[in-house]
């Protein structure tokens, strides 16, 4: 029967309407089962879809309410250890080093601005091929940088600046400050601030150096900060017979930007080879915790290298790493760190490092003063940090209020008959030194030529006198055995104290605003550096390390912690500024003409020096702002060493002619020039003594 069903439905089929008709029924249930097929995986992914929003929208609502966005770095592209509220100083020993050992973990698994998995740096080095997770960040930090505090803050970093540093938490601000009381009365002694963390999970290795960024927002200026140098003790890791050489930047001299490392490097326990297998370089931080720069290029032809140590097989030793120019601001400070391995153990190396100072000048918009201890615990390390943070303008309107209320007095004392003079001040006189007695001894002289007083009496040489911003003291030079060294006497020559004991020539004194600190230079390691000491003569420390040039003739500012000075070698001097602890070198003038000796006046806003043209000099004075100069004199011989008065208005610089040297005094008001000394002796080194 099937056979005849078959058969008979071919017979009807191969009709040819029929067999079309057949053929598109077939057609049509093809299409029907696919549609139906389509229909059936369409809303299957569509309905996982929905099921996958609503499980991250639930995700996203509870990573809020987690607050899981307060681990986020603080910085671009930085370890964060915490964000830490203001005043919350101890909740950091519990979760601060915590914090940091997670975030410095994941920074070793992730491509960040750490070092990663190709070795190549993500910061803007240029050798980076996906940037796409810094960008990222960058929004990020973007977003963070325009939260602004509502209050006065102090925040701590490690090892980098606000964008590039370690943040360790924020400080308790607002604390009493006897300092900030002592410096500018009662309305400031509520500016200090304090700093505690224990570094139980930060691995500080012994001897190494690390820095601490310490930033300041003021409601009225903003953000401004202070760097700190942080020694840990213990000896200095590193294998001695890897040497690194560093070439460029060259040591102590100012540069436009970073954009070129350059130095050699050789393992000298190899003799067939350099023996060095990688060099990295970090920015303001040791290995894991500054700025990773990059791998340098390694293998340069270097023939000095070889010939110095007679082996060619040293040639190549070479590196040097180009890099976008970081963003550092102009006139501030850092330092390099570079790492050479061996070639067949990488945890075998050495360093060397190079402080680098930016050209151009730091904007300042507050004083911050802080000292630093790291106290060794039973298993770990306590980290201190105290001082103070004032905004400069409130300092300025401070000082100004301060100025009227002398003027008042001034008119007051004037009106009753009192011998006080129009600028306040009862005693003015200068103090200088003069060889009208064979050997040069300190002398001082009122204004007006009469009154002639010898200060020293004693058979070598005594020199380079300047006195006390309040008029009570004297440093100056003194001779002691053959050997210069720093004195301080009362302004009438009594109770003569020597403070430096150097067995180097120790010259050229000068005050800091608040009379804690005597700066001075020395003739040290074949050129003359800058030096602090405490004015009671301890704690001398060195300033500045210049192998390229003299640095000397240093100048305290009048109400800051900073030094203005002149350096360079003999013939190619200028002026520089630098903060107190030798940090922070800008140049000040951008031209390469000659200056030398400067002083800046009582408000800061002026600086008197002496400008070369060949053999002669001249004085010169330019108001700070613009730079523009104004020349005083106009002498075929020499005049120098200018120094303005406490209020101003005067100017008193040295006068060589006819093979004499007198005291001359300009009046910045009206141009007149008086010759205060007028004799046949030598009469130089002249300051200002107002009571």
């Amino acid at each position: 029967m099937y056979k005849y069903v078959f058969y008979n439905t071919i017979i009807k089929v191969t009709n040819l309407k029929d067999y079309e008709y057949f053929c598109m029924r077939v057609i049509l249930i093809i299409f029907l089962i696919l549609f139906f097929i389509i229909s059936s995986l369409f809303l299957t992914t569509f309905i996982g879809k929905i099921s996958s929003t609503d499980q991250d929208m639930l995700l996203a609502d509870e990573y809020e309410d987690t607050g899981s966005s307060d681990i986020l770095r603080e910085g671009s592209n930085i370890n964060n250890i915490s964000d830490i509220k203001p005043d919350a100083v101890s909740d950091l020993n519990e979760v601060g080093a915590l914090g940091l050992e997670e975030s410095m973990r994941a920074g070793e698994e992730t491509e960040g601005r750490e070092i990663m998995e190709d070795g190549s740096s993500g910061d803007g080095s240029g050798n980076s091929e996906d940037n796409s997770e810094d960008t990222d960040l960058e929004a990020e930090t973007a977003g963070q940088e325009e939260e602004v505090p509502e209050q006065d803050t102090v925040k701590i970093y490690l090892d980098g600046d606000m964008d590039n540093g370690i943040y360790l938490g924020a400080a308790s601000y607002g604390l009493d400050s006897s300092r900030a009381k002592e410096l500018y009365g009662p309305d400031f002694s509520k500016s200090g601030f304090k700093f505690e963390w224990t570094l139980s999970g930060l691995e500080l290795e012994p001897g190494s150096t690390h820095f601490l960024y310490i930033y300041y927002y003021s409601t009225v200026s903003g953000w401004d900060h202070l760097r700190k140098t942080l020694n840990v003790s213990g000896q200095k890791t590193g294998n001695s017979n890897i040497k690194v050489f560093i070439d460029k930047p060259a040591e102590q001299k100012a540069i436009e930007d970073l954009s070129m490392i350059e130095g050699w490097a050789v393992n000298t326990d190899s003799a067939e080879n350099t023996g060095i297998g990688k060099v990295k370089i970090y920015l303001d931080g040791p290995k894991d915790f500054g700025r990773f720069l990059g791998d340098a290029s390694y293998g340069i032809p270097r023939t000095g290298v070889a010939e110095f140590f007679s082996n060619n097989n040293y040639l190549y030793s070479g590196f040097t790493l180009r890099i976008d120019a970081p963003d550092l601001e102009p006139g501030s400070k850092h330092t390099l760190f570079i790492y050479a391995s061996d070639s067949s153990n990488p945890n075998i190396y050495n360093f060397e490092k190079r402080d680098i100072f930016l050209s151009g000048q730091k904007e300042d918009n507050s004083l911050i003063e802080a000292t630093v201890s790291l106290e060794d615990l039973n298993s770990s390390k306590r980290l201190s940090i105290e001082g103070l943070a004032i905004d400069n303008s409130l300092i300025k309107n401070y000082l100004e209020a301060q100025k009227t209320e002398q003027e008042k007095q001034v008119s007051s004392s004037t009106n009753s008959g009192s011998p006080v003079s129009e600028n306040g001040y009862s005693v003015q006189k200068l103090v200088f030194r003069s060889n009208s007695d064979g050997n040069y001894n300190i002398y001082s002289i009122n204004l007006d030529g009469t009154g002639r007083q010898r200060l020293t009496d004693y058979n070598r040489d005594d020199l380079y006198p300047e006195v006390s911003p309040d008029g009570k003291k004297i440093a100056y030079t003194s001779d002691i055995n053959g050997i210069w060294q720093i004195m301080i006497m009362d302004w009438d020559g009594q109770n003569k104290k020597q403070i430096t004991h150097n067995s180097y020539r120790s010259a050229y004194s000068s005050w800091s605003f608040d009379m804690k600190y005597i700066y001075f230079e020395a003739y040290i390691d074949g050129d003359w550096e800058l030096f602090r000491i405490n004015s009671n003569g301890r704690n001398q420390i060195r300033l500045t390390n210049n192998s390229s040039g003299h640095d000397w003739h240093p100048n305290g500012h009048p109400f800051d912690t900073k030094i203005i000075f002149e350096s360079g070698m003999p013939g190619h001097d200028n002026i520089f500024i630098m903060e107190h602890d030798g940090s922070s070198v800008s140049r000040l003038f951008n031209n390469d003409d000659r200056r030398r000796t400067p002083d800046l006046s009582n408000d800061a806003s002026k600086i008197t020096y002496t400008k070369y043209f060949g053999d002669n000099s001249e004085v010169y004075y330019a108001n700070i702002g613009d730079l523009n100069e104004i020349r005083i004199t106009y002498n075929s011989d020499w005049d120098g060493h200018p120094m303005f008065s406490p209020d101003d208005r005067l100017i008193v610089y040295e006068e060589r002619s006819g093979g004499k040297e007198d005291l001359i005094i300009f009046d910045i008001r009206t141009g007149a020039k008086t010759n205060i000394t007028n004799s046949s002796y030598k009469d130089s080194d002249g300051s200002f003594m107002y009571q």
